[in-house]
């Protein structure tokens, strides 16, 4: 019986993970610099304003990532060093092992569970949902096509129809 995990799949991870660290700092620093200078008035405040929320949200997803990628980091050291405890372990001991990784496993999962469900509050929030649009007023030439055709067809269907052999006229 082998390890518990997947060292090389978890190195492929925490390595992905940390690749992003450094497109993100750059996002949130260029955020941070962003400036309209030439700007006054209102434009200038409301542009201040969102500029400010907008680097705080960028600041807080860096600071969410790095917490993701510490513990990824961390999960991968466990599981490389898992191998080496399970060689020389007995029975008893490879069992206590395994509970050991899946319960650091079940961590894992629900830590970047959490920071997900995190990144998610940061993130912009969704527009205000717009009212929905009037329909278009009724085009009068496309009312009219309609009642030339329903005449058409009432003309074809009494041309085309059963006719009564006994017509009352009064």
């Amino acid at each position: 019986m082998t390890a518990p995990g997947n060292p090389l799949w978890v190195r492929n991870l925490a390595e992905l993970v940390k690749a992003q660290r450094e497109p993100l700092a750059a996002g949130a620093d260029d955020v941070a610099a962003l400036d309209a200078a030439h700007w006054t008035g209102a434009a200038a405040d409301g542009y201040t304003e969102t500029r400010l929320a907008l680097s705080a949200s960028w600041r807080a997803a860096l600071d969410i990532h790095e917490t993701v990628s510490d513990r990824v980091e961390g999960y991968s050291t466990f599981v490389h060093e898992l191998p080496h405890l399970w060689a020389g372990a007995d029975g008893a001991e490879q069992a206590r092992l395994t509970d050991l990784w899946r319960g650091a496993a079940d961590r894992l999962a629900a830590e970047l569970i959490n920071a997900a469900a995190d990144l998610d509050r940061v993130g912009v929030p969704e527009p205000a949902a717009e009212p929905e649009p009037e329909p278009p007023p009724a085009d009068p030439v496309a009312a009219f096509a309609a009642q030339v055709e329903t005449g058409r067809r009432l003309h074809d269907q009494v041309l085309t129809g059963r006719r009564r052999a006994r017509l009352r006229w009064v």
